[in-house]
């Protein structure tokens, strides 16, 4: 019997369960939409949380530019090239940062954010 889970699969195996990273996840890629493989983006060189910055608030490192201002311009229809250039402190990388960290936010675990 097999149950899926979220983040990977879970395989019973004579009454023991072992958990299994997708492949993906083992070698750092992500599944690209043309059935490639692209690097991970790792958000947390970008995105810090310091209770002294923007009351504890997901921001882009060294700004005080929080995480929810980037993601609420891209869900607005603001491109990432425009974000830039209304926010001269935030690099386009960390445009991408910033979904990389919402898309794990959404695997509803809970994720440690470095200071």
């Amino acid at each position: 019997m097999i149950a899926s889970t979220r983040g990977g699969s879970r395989h019973h195996d004579a009454g023991r369960s072992v958990k299994k990273k997708r492949d993906s996840e083992e070698k750092g890629f992500t599944p690209a939409r043309d059935g490639g493989k692209v690097p991970s983006m790792k958000w947390s060189d970008y995105i810090s949380v310091d209770p002294a910055v923007c009351h504890g608030k997901a921001c882009i490192k060294g700004t005080r530019v929080m995480v929810s201002v980037i993601l609420d311009n891209l869900a607005a229809g603001v491109t990432p090239e425009e974000i830039r250039r209304d926010y001269p402190s935030v690099p386009v990388a960390a445009v991408r940062a910033a979904i990389a960290y919402a898309a794990e936010l959404s695997h509803e675990r809970v994720l440690a954010v470095p200071a």
